[in-house]
């Protein structure tokens, strides 16, 4: 463990080409902390990691930087680690409306919806999607007189992609907008292989911000799936909407080894080899102009008004602090209300400091170059010298340092400074403690149940007319596109948007060689599909096609949530037909002999849709596509045993 102090004094005056200035102690300390990180990086400082019980060489994912809360040094210190070139994740947390990618593309949507917007056909013009300078975007606006930004637009390349975004923008719903302007390639750029609109902005603001565009495009499909179908309102929804994003720290992941900044909520049930704390002179005193009271389980919350009576430790339910012209609050409930505030304080500065697996450096800068007696680096200070710590020399000046290693950490001068021995611990320190915890939620598909259990997969086999060319993935992959939407085409010109939309779906797959007879047979399958009587109900405009259903039922283990999508949902007379497409099976003769885990998984559609429709009858069946033949599960089949399933 390592502790120095930035202070005033130590705010050394840099020189630039002109002038002397004098950097706050904030900058400085950042400064001097990205500094001494990389040159911890750049010489392999050895790390103790406790998985491997080995020493090792210090890399950027070893090292997480807590903060109690965002400040000025948090902002300061992700400045100098960039311009010292050491690798980070950006914050924890984020507002998707302050991202500029997200700016970006909202501004996009509605230039399409209203292309004589200047303002925001200007800040495409400035986003990756135009690549204008403040110069170029001066020369085409400055001399427009009353024309709009989008009438003298040069005519070109990007004129015609930002037309072709436009005829998008009325084409598709939210996710189908965005997706495609992401992915495609912007071939108005001077270059050899042009692209995507995402790479561009991976270019410009850097892979962080992969969370934030599957995040938008996340929300998206959610509102897309709740009827927002319009971009218009979907974009006032994101913009009256407060959406944050919060990162997923995974430092064991190649990809993430990167500098971890986050505050100390933010790491809760996290760990990490190095620990750094640079904000520990805070303080946790009231605001003088403040006034204090407390909730009690009988206060008046609709009047908010505090109660009479005396309180008891049992009966505060916690604190509130209140604005000068509302005058209640005494001296006792202000005292009470401060210990609460350090007791939260002390709390919360345990659980930064668990986090260090290997080793811990604590960091603060003086303010009004004094430090507060009761924050946590005076406090830190104060243990580390009753348990006889080394002073050491450290960036910032005189330090202390406590461990086997931790004399050499911060000196860079290479002092002859006597190492401290390792404190004899107490053997309660060894003894580990296996909470009893609630079994984890599950959340699976009921199509995925057989895998919560023992038992060994049923083999997938080939249906007798699978063309050979066509895996039984690919081949229910196609036929469940085309059951989607073939019920709708016109009778008259069913045969020829069969064979469009066949040419599609295969090319999708990744099947460009196939032959006529093959594909052939897959039309003659799906036509005898849609021609069988006893199946018309299901092409009526009354069903629908992959529905999703999600929830719990009756009878089901408290940790097990489902969500699936039904083939085919039909409402017949007072029925309602659940039905799945089994494609690359062998058809059994009876529903018995069906593979248990279709029998489960169309078990559970039943369940959930008799959840919804409480007052209809619910018939589950599969339709075998390869006969084609329908069959309907039976009352025993109804009855899932969650014993069998974990």
């Amino acid at each position: 463990t390592q502790l120095s102090t930035s202070t005033s004094q130590a705010t050394k005056q840099v020189f630039s080409s002109t002038e002397k200035t004098e950097l706050p102690v904030q900058e400085n300390l950042a400064r001097k902390l990205a500094a001494h990180i990389k040159d911890l990086l750049a010489n392999k400082t050895p790390i103790y990691d406790v998985k491997t019980q080995n020493y090792r060489p210090l890399e950027p994912r070893d090292i997480m930087i807590l903060f109690e809360k965002r400040c000025e040094l948090f902002d300061a210190l992700i400045r100098n680690l960039k311009q010292q070139r050491i690798p980070i994740n950006g914050t924890d947390r984020i507002k998707l409306t302050n991202s500029l990618v997200v700016k970006d593309l909202l501004s996009l949507i509605k230039f399409c919806l209203f292309p004589h917007n200047d303002l925001c056909l200007a800040e495409i013009l400035k986003s990756p999607i135009g690549n204008y300078d403040d110069e170029d975007l001066f020369k085409l606006a400055h001399y427009r007189k009353a024309q709009s930004l989008w009438q003298v637009l040069p005519e070109g390349m990007l004129k015609e992609e930002l037309r072709l975004y436009q005829k998008w923008a009325r084409t598709y719903p939210p996710y189908e907008f965005l997706t495609r302007v992401l992915a495609r390639p912007l071939a108005y750029q001077t270059m050899q292989k042009p692209s995507t609109l995402l790479q561009q902005f991976y270019t410009k603001l850097g892979v962080e911000i992969v969370d934030i565009v599957e995040a938008f495009l996340d929300e998206a499909l959610r509102q897309q799936n709740n009827d927002v179908l319009g971009l218009r309102q979907f974009a006032e929804n994101i913009e009256n909407t407060d959406i944050d994003i919060k990162r997923i720290v995974n430092v064991d992941e190649p990809m993430h080894n990167v500098v971890h900044l986050m505050t100390i909520h933010g790491a809760k049930g996290l760990e990490s080899p190095f620990i750094i704390l640079p904000q520990t002179n805070t303080k946790t005193n009231i605001h003088k102009h403040e006034k204090v009271f407390p909730f009690l389980a009988n206060t008046d919350k609709k009047n908010n008004t505090p109660p009479i009576e005396k309180n008891t430790p049992d009966n505060v339910k916690g604190y509130a602090l209140a604005v000068d012209k509302l005058h209640f609050g005494t001296n006792e409930l202000r005292a009470q209300a401060q210990e609460a505030l350090e007791r939260e304080s002390l709390r919360l500065l345990y659980v930064a400091l668990s986090r260090a697996e290997s080793r811990l450096l604590i960091c603060a800068h003086e303010k009004r170059n004094t430090i507060n007696p009761k924050s946590w680096y005076m406090r830190l200070k104060t243990a580390m010298q009753d348990m006889q710590a080394c002073p050491i020399i450290t960036p910032c000046g005189e330090g202390l340092a406590l461990g086997s290693l931790g004399a050499q950490a911060l000196d860079n001068t290479h002092t002859d400074t006597p190492q401290t021995q390792p404190l004899a611990m107490p053997e309660w320190v060894w003894q580990t403690f296996t909470p009893s915890l609630p079994q984890q939620s599950k959340r699976t598909a009921p199509s995925q149940l057989e895998k919560l259990t023992t038992q060994t997969p049923y083999p997938i086999t080939l249906s007798p007319q699978n063309p050979s060319h066509i895996s039984a993935l690919q081949r229910g992959n196609i036929m469940h596109k085309l059951l989607e939407i073939a019920p709708d085409f016109p009778p008259a010109h069913r045969n020829t948007l069969l064979d469009t939309h066949l040419q599609r779906a295969l090319t999708q797959e990744g099947l460009t060689d196939i032959c006529q007879d093959d594909k052939q047979a897959l039309i003659n399958t799906l036509i005898t599909v849609l021609d069988t009587p006893d199946f018309s109900p299901l092409w009526q405009k009354e069903s629908r096609a992959e529905v999703v259903l999600g929830g719990r039922f009756h009878n089901m283990p408290a940790h097990l949530h489902l969500k699936g999508s039904i083939d085919r949902l039909c409402f017949h007379n007072d029925e309602v037909w659940v039905i799945d497409y089994k494609s690359d099976q062998y058809p059994p003769d009876y529903i018995s002999q069906a593979p248990q885990k279709y029998i489960w998984q169309m078990a559970a559609y039943h369940n959930m849709a008799q959840t919804i429709y409480p007052n209809k009858v619910i018939k589950a069946g599969l339709l075998w596509l390869a006969i084609p033949q329908l069959m309907w599960l039976e009352e025993q089949h109804l009855q899932i045993n969650w014993e069998e399933i974990s």
